[in-house]
């Protein structure tokens, strides 16, 4: 297991995160904010210099290019 500092003003930001404050671990939030950006960056990367204008919604046609998708 590895351990990491954050600055109080992050950690601030964190504990705005917490759903249950019985059970919510810091490990916790953390996950849960990775895993959100995991789903966001598989619908689009601003990064990537194939993204589309706009985030994927059902109705649009996603096609997959160079392993990522794109919105036709």
């Amino acid at each position: 297991m590895k351990t990491i500092q954050v600055t109080d003003d992050l950690y601030e930001k964190l504990k705005d995160f917490v759903v249950d404050p019985f059970d919510d671990t810091p490990e916790l939030i953390i996950t849960r904010a990775v895993d959100i950006a995991i789903k966001a960056r598989r619908k689009w990367s601003p990064l990537d210099k194939n993204a589309p204008s706009s985030y994927a919604t059902d109705d649009e046609d996603v096609e997959e290019v160079e392993g990522r998708p794109v919105v036709l």
